[in-house]
């Protein structure tokens, strides 16, 4: 299975693009700026085809069946028996640790800590209090959900916004 069965045909640039313009933001660097997209975008290629530094850092499988279909189960399974993200990092930093793709994404990606459901209901619990308050009490369901939604986005926009702030 490649790209183009992923992501539908012609849809891989755009996820490249994407993925460039997440690692390398326009920092208004002009040629600079330029190179460092390209270098990071070459990089990319040699990784998903396996050349470059990336030559022989895969085991050539085949392809999954047609109509295979995958379940949490077997994709945990299969990162428990390849290591988890301590043998992803190792790999990059075998084969390819001062490369663009691994310095700017796969780094930062991988490195990504996960959130256990306890530390999501200890950010959810105050902002649910906060909602479902004493004069709210014959709100139904569905609203108190949507109420909880609105409130959790304008958290995070406004942390966004902070951040924002922060880089001028």
């Amino acid at each position: 299975m490649d790209w183009d069965d992923l992501l539908g045909a012609g849809e891989r640039n755009a996820a490249v693009t994407d993925l460039v313009e997440w690692a390398c933001p326009d920092s208004g660097g002009g040629a600079d700026f330029q190179h460092q997209r390209s270098v990071f975008r070459l990089n990319f290629d040699a990784f998903c085809s396996g050349t470059g530094p990336y030559e022989g850092a895969f085991d050539r499988v085949p392809p999954l069946p047609s109509g295979c279909t995958l379940t949490i189960k077997d994709i945990s399974g299969w990162i428990a028996s390849t290591g988890a993200h301590a043998q992803r990092l190792a790999l990059f930093e075998s084969n390819a640790k001062k490369s663009v793709l691994y310095t700017d994404a796969a780094k930062q990606l991988l490195s990504v800590s996960i959130t256990g459901s306890m530390d999501v209901e200890r950010a959810a619990k105050p902002l649910k209090h906060s909602v479902l308050i004493k004069e709210r009490a014959a709100m139904s369901v569905g609203k108190a959900d949507i109420a909880l939604r609105a409130g959790i986005n304008l958290h995070f926009l406004q942390a966004a916004k902070e951040k924002l702030q922060e880089r001028r």
